[in-house]
């Protein structure tokens, strides 16, 4: 009897694992699509979780399958290259962004910082300075030096101070002013000190406008006064001396002046008149008298060029659009402080924007203790306290 009861009981048990056997586990699926930023697909909703159908990728952003919105991660540290810095993605797509160009050597923003190399075999000059120039493809320069005599001692400049013949002039009581360019000859302008054994004194308005010539200008220590007008479009004018007695740079002297690169404006000149250099769209460094007062309006507007230029400490007020459209101003260099800055009217609302976009330094003769942007004077020339 036990024995048949065994029997029955493990073919019973057979039966069920046969049964058992020849049964296959079907999957359920979501009917929702799950989604990464690459693909989409359906997941198993039984006890078998780790199974998924139907995966494929995305075929845009929405996918028009699944609808997924691809949502781009990017690094937190910059990339660049020599003349931008970007953030690149980490989600295996090939986008950036916050994609712009430096600002500054090194860049304020990403801290790239491209190793000019110079070529010091030689200087190049013009006739305030000379410099080293750079080699790498960049443009930039170094050791930028007022000359040291004529010749100058260090790199070999000269200019021609013999008087220019054949000029115009009109007799004022025992002085004479130069009215003209006459029978001149030449591409230089070197007006003489005195003509007839009297002092010459000024150039008359307009004596020289729209001369096309003249490519040096030179005036003697005698000169007091360069009326408006003198040096008006004379556009290939490169290089201006000038007169360590001259009082003022009066309206529209050197509108057009297109070649001229520097202009050094000595301590004996009190004012800068209207429009005096507008226009002058390859004059990179200004250099202003330290008795100048006030810069009016239009002085340096559309000198596309400018770079640096040298403020003097006693200046109060910058008039409407004197540095209008002076988008590469990046240096100026202020003989105050920072809170006598803050106090100039520089009217930047009105044309003179580029003197908040340019960075400010102030002077220091000596090396400053604290941090901050300032600087002191090497070879006669503004430079910084590193």
């Amino acid at each position: 009897m036990k024995t048949k009861i065994f029997n029955i009981f493990f073919l019973t048990l057979l039966v069920f694992l046969i049964v058992s056997c020849g049964e296959q586990h079907q999957h359920t699926f979501s009917d929702e699509w799950s989604s990464d930023n690459q693909y989409h697909w359906h997941q198993a909703i039984c006890e078998h979780t780790d199974v998924i159908k139907d995966k494929a990728p995305h075929d845009g952003s929405p996918c028009t399958i699944c609808k997924h919105v691809h949502e781009h991660t990017f690094a937190n540290t910059w990339e660049s290259d020599e003349a931008r810095h970007w953030h690149s993605s980490t989600c295996g797509c090939n986008v950036i962004e916050d994609e712009s160009y430096h600002s500054g050597y090194p860049c304020e923003i990403c801290g790239y910082q491209h190793e000019h190399t110079y070529d010091e075999s030689s200087y190049l000059s013009d006739i305030n300075y000379h410099w080293y120039r750079t080699d790498c493809g960049h443009q930039g320069e170094k050791n930028r030096s007022v000359h040291h005599g004529n010749p100058c001692s260090d790199c070999g400049f000269e200019y021609n101070t013999t008087p220019t013949e054949g000029l115009e002039y009109e007799l004022n009581g025992n002085e004479y002013t130069v009215t003209g360019a006459g029978n001149m000859t030449g591409y230089e302008l070197i007006i003489p000190s005195t003509y007839n054994n009297l002092p010459v004194t000024a150039i008359k308005r307009g004596a020289f406008q729209y001369n096309t010539t003249i490519s040096l200008v030179v005036l003697p220590n005698s000169i007091v006064s360069v009326e408006p007008l003198a040096f008006y479009q004379c556009r290939n004018i490169k290089s201006v001396i000038l007169s360590n007695q001259l009082k003022a740079i009066e309206d529209s002297t050197f509108v057009g002046c297109e070649f001229l690169t520097s202009i050094i404006i000595p301590d004996s000149v009190q004012s800068i008149g209207d429009a005096a250099f507008m226009r002058c769209i390859r004059l990179r460094h200004v250099d202003i008298s330290n008795k100048v007062v006030e810069i009016v309006n239009s002085a340096f507007q559309d000198c596309i060029s400018l770079s640096t230029i040298k403020l003097p400490e006693i200046v109060r007020n910058v008039y409407p659009h004197a540095f209008s459209k002076c988008g590469n101003l990046s240096e100026i260099y202020y003989g105050g402080n920072q809170w006598e800055w803050n106090h100039i009217n520089l009217n930047v609302n009105y044309g003179n924007h580029a003197l908040l976009d340019a960075k400010c330094y102030f002077f220091s003769e000596k090396k400053p203790t604290t941090t901050g942007n300032y600087w002191h004077y090497v070879n006669g020339v503004p430079t910084k306290w590193e």
